[in-house]
């Protein structure tokens, strides 16, 4: 399935479990030409593994991936990192010359519910159900910053271009803006 950016989304058999409400089924190879927003893709018969070497094989970055309903993975714009955050409050960061060596991140014991890198790749930054969000330097990720953000799960995390300002969203309908450097809450916007 892919969202379109007018939010009208188009899918190929197979996309049961889904809110097909604004959207139609279409042969596969319709797919190839559209510019996507976001693209959904089910394959149960594929491990975690096999799916990281496909993206990172593909050269996708900058990009969020929802791994079907369990996990969060984040690539670091300039390739270098890739972050894992799951259902089960786990973190796991790879540096990507060394997939096979991972490092297990200390979370909140939460559900990991966002997972977003700074525009330089430096920062990781998580979001989770309880509403902490935790701040990490990518190479030397033993001392993050962790603040609660929000009243309800962190569901969005977003930077301004310069990587000076951070965004996060939540189910309370709330966006609040961060100063990266700082920590201290810019601006607060409701919906």
């Amino acid at each position: 399935m892919v969202e379109l950016p007018d939010g009208y989304r188009l899918y190929t058999q197979g996309m049961t479990d889904w809110n097909l409400e604004n959207a139609h089924e279409v042969r596969l190879d319709e797919l190839l030409d559209q510019r996507a927003t976001r693209v959904v893709v089910v394959s149960p018969d594929h491990e975690l593994e096999e799916f990281l070497r496909i993206v990172e094989g593909m050269g996708l970055h900058q990009v969020s991936y929802a791994i079907g309903w369990t996990a969060w993975l984040d690539i670091a714009p300039d390739g270098a990192w890739v972050a894992l955050g799951l259902r089960d409050g786990t973190m796991w960061l790879w540096q990507t010359e060394r997939m096979d060596e991972p490092r297990e991140l200390p979370g909140t014991g939460s559900d990991v519910s966002a997972v977003k890198f700074s525009p330089d790749g430096r920062l990781l930054v998580t979001g989770d159900e309880a509403g902490i969000v935790i701040v990490w330097q990518a190479h030397q990720p033993e001392d993050p910053v962790a603040f609660h953000a929000h009243e309800g799960a962190v569901r969005c995390i977003s930077f301004s271009s310069d990587g000076r300002l951070m965004a996060t969203g939540s189910n309370e309908g709330v966006v609040r803006v961060w100063d990266v450097r700082s920590g201290t809450e810019r601006a607060t916007l409701r919906g």
